[in-house]
C-alpha cells in the first residue's frame, strides 16, 4: 500500500514503467506540477484521487487496465498531455467507481451513484484547450450517465403509496 493522503509535492509524481500491486492512495494529495502514470505494470487493486489536483495529468490506456478500481470524485487537474483520445477519455471516466445506490449491496449489477464532476471537470479542461467538438461529446456523456442513474433510481426504489403516484 503506498500511502500519499494529503501530500504535498511541489513538482511532479512519477510513476513511469513502474510494477505496482496492492493499492496507491492519493485522497485530497496536492501535485503541483506533473502526476505521470504511464506504462505502469502490476495488480493494482485500488487507485484513490478523491479531491486530488495536480498541474498536467500524463497517462495512457494501458495503464488504467491494470487498476481494478480508481476513484476520481473530485479529482481536478489544469492540462492533459498524452495520446488519450477523447472516446478513450470517456471509456477511462466509465471505469471508475461508484458507490451502489443507498440501500443495495456491492455486487455486479447494482444500481450506482453518479459523480458528474469528473465529466464537468474533463469537459471543461477540453474546452480550455480548445477541444470544442471532445468537450460536448464528454458533456453528453455525462447527461446520458445522469439520465441512466435517475432511471435506475426510480426502477429500484419501492412505491410507498398508490401507483398513481409512481408516475410523478
Amino acid at each position: 500500500h503506498l500511502d500519499f493522503v494529503r501530500a504535498q509535492l511541489e513538482g511532479d509524481f512519477i510513476l513511469i514503467g513502474a510494477t505496482l500491486n496492492g493499492s496507491l492512495d492519493m485522497e485530497t494529495a496536492r501535485i503541483e506540477e506533473g502526476l505521470f502514470f504511464q506504462e505502469v505494470k502490476g495488480n493494482i487493486t485500488s487507485f484513490e484521487l478523491t479531491d486530488a489536483s495536480a498541474g498536467v495529468l500524463r497517462d495512457d490506456v494501458e495503464s488504467w487496465t491494470h487498476v481494478k478500481r480508481y476513484f476520481l470524485k473530485g479529482f481536478r487537474y489544469d492540462r492533459l498531455d498524452g495520446d488519450m483520445r477523447v472516446h478513450e477519455r470517456i471509456d477511462w471516466l466509465r471505469g471508475k467507481h461508484d458507490p451502489p445506490l443507498p440501500g443495495h449491496k456491492e455486487h455486479a449489477d447494482t444500481p450506482r451513484q453518479f459523480a458528474p464532476q469528473p465529466y464537468t471537470w474533463l469537459a471543461n479542461v477540453l474546452r480550455r484547450e480548445g477541444r470544442r467538438q471532445g468537450a460536448a461529446e464528454v458533456r453528453f456523456e455525462r447527461e446520458k450517465r445522469l439520465a441512466e442513474v435517475a432511471y435506475d433510481r426510480v426502477r429500484h426504489e419501492r412505491p410507498t403509496g398508490d401507483w398513481r403516484d409512481l408516475r410523478l
